[in-house]
């Protein structure tokens, strides 16, 4: 009988499940389109849900790229630049921006803006939970470890990870 109960009362949940589903598809649906149309995002481009990109600077993303939920984009001040290449797959809770606060001294309040453009070239693999600073250039064909903190620019064909990121391996 408890079976029987919690399979109905389920059953009778699964309509406003989808209409719910729905709204949400639609709202990100929108909310995709005005982000394409604000930056230079190629149609193709794939976000997930609680993708956030923001910020006064340049933004381009190339086609076939791929954004996992609770990414940030941050393009800060209007000079900065934000390049990602074709076919890159970009994990959830991902952070890309190009300006950092640099405290002048352990806890006080005075902090210096580091600025740099970021460029990502064409098929990056970018793990979970990854930190891009600005000032830094990836090359193709590169895999960034999950929890990294790239604060360097690296070449084609390599795997990184690591606080700070290192090269772990070469790709042939």
């Amino acid at each position: 009988m408890i079976k029987l109960i919690f399979a109905v009362r389920h059953f009778y949940l699964l309509p406003f499940y989808y209409l719910y589903q729905g709204l949400f598809n639609a709202h990100n649906a929108v909310r995709s389109k005005y982000i394409k149309a604000k930056f230079n995002i190629h149609p193709d481009v794939r976000f997930w849900y609680n993708t956030h990109i923001y910020g006064s600077g340049k933004i381009i993303i190339h086609e076939g790229t791929y954004f996992g939920q609770n990414t940030y984009i941050s393009s800060y001040p209007d000079h900065a630049e934000i390049e990602i290449g074709c076919n890159c797959s970009i994990s959830h809770s991902v952070h890309i921006r190009t300006s950092d606060n640099i405290p002048e001294t352990l806890g006080s309040i005075h902090v210096k803006k580091k600025v740099g453009n970021i460029k990502i070239g064409d098929n990056v693999w970018i793990g979970a939970g990854v930190y891009l600073k600005g000032g830094i250039t990836i090359g193709n064909n590169v895999a960034i470890g999950a929890n990294s903190v790239v604060n360097k620019s690296f070449h084609d064909n390599v795997v990184i990870g690591g606080v700070p990121v290192r090269i772990i391996r070469n790709i042939n």
